[in-house]
């Protein structure tokens, strides 16, 4: 379920919510470093349930995203998602544009902007008991 696509996209449900936590679930190698850019292989750990059999991601000398390779359990490369215009956002920097380039449909891909974000919100847990969801449907 996490593999399928998001609103008919080429996002991943896993893209957006991150199942994974890449930092635990994988073991990290330095590929290179180079023109300011780190080039780092993931290899999931034994133990995590994760969807990728590798990522290779490229980030910038703030440890800011730039791309993400995502291979399958065949060292296949499936997709690369491309981050660009950082922007400050609540006073965070991070990539408002991102790009999937689906590998088995090379003309295609899907692009997401961020126009505005907030972070830490407090929600109530009311928000999410049924009658509070069925009086927003109405």
């Amino acid at each position: 379920m996490m593999l399928n696509s998001w609103m008919g996209s080429d996002f991943s449900n896993d893209d957006l919510v991150k199942s994974s936590d890449v930092v635990e679930d994988y073991t990290h190698r330095l590929l290179s470093h180079e023109k300011g850019v780190y080039r780092v292989e993931s290899i999931p750990k034994e133990t995590a349930a994760v969807v990728w059999s590798k990522l290779i991601h490229d980030l910038n000398e703030d440890g800011m995203p730039l791309s993400e390779e995502f291979y399958d359990e065949h060292g296949k490369l499936i997709r690369t998602i491309t981050y660009d215009h950082i922007q400050s956002f609540d006073c965070r920097k991070i990539p408002s544009r991102w790009i999937v380039h689906p590998h088995n449909k090379p003309k295609q891909s899907t692009i997401m902007e961020i126009k505005a974000i907030v972070f830490d919100v407090e929600i109530t847990d009311s928000i999410f008991k049924r009658s509070h969801m069925r009086r927003q449907q109405r």
